[in-house]
């Protein structure tokens, strides 16, 4: 995907819109991750999250941490450098490390969960099948490079770009606190 793509402005549209809850209140986007892991479209998404700062959404490039104990949330990493000193610049584009395996167990759990209340998940029923056979697309098996321990790895031929928007809301609502906010 390059700058000039159409999706970019479709993005807009969805992340600086309104939104109606069935109460009548207007909702708006307070965050979104974007991951920009895959080596071909980094550039792309950097632009993106730098040409829309301050427009009243938290947009985060992001990345999937390796590390299989990484943290949901990780301090970003700076990628603009000051280009007298090749400090960090203060205002420059961060990229954030999201702690893939950590975030797919929390919310694995989470499914698990029956019946209300906090911590659990709810899907509304219109929601296409399709989605549900991305969430599952998924398992965690013994790993033979890190010693057997549990990893989540994509069956074959399986779509799982649910489950990973999934783990993106999940780090974009992290990073906005929402997991402390009391009722």
């Amino acid at each position: 995907t390059d700058i000039y793509d159409p999706v970019w402005s479709v993005l807009d549209r969805v992340l600086f819109g309104y939104y109606r809850h069935e109460s009548g209140a207007l909702l708006t986007i307070s965050a979104a991750s974007i991951d920009s892991g895959d080596g071909n479209t980094n550039d792309a998404v950097y632009n993106y999250v730098r040409t829309r700062k301050n427009r009243g959404v938290k947009l985060m490039a992001i990345k999937g941490a390796n590390d299989l104990d990484a943290e949901i949330t990780r301090a970003p990493k700076p990628i603009d450098l000051n280009s007298t000193s090749k400090a960090a610049n203060k205002y420059g584009l961060q990229v954030w490390i999201v702690g893939v395996n950590k975030t797919k167990n929390l919310i694995a759990g989470r499914m698990r969960l029956a019946g209300n209340g906090a911590g659990r998940i709810h899907f509304y029923s219109s929601i296409r099948q399709d989605y549900f056979d991305q969430m599952c697309g998924e398992s965690k098996i013994p790993s033979r490079r890190s010693r057997g321990k549990m990893v989540w790895t994509k069956k074959s031929g399986a779509r799982v770009e649910a489950w990973d928007c999934m783990v993106y809301a999940t780090h974009a609502a992290r990073t906005q606190k929402l997991h402390l906010k009391q009722p």
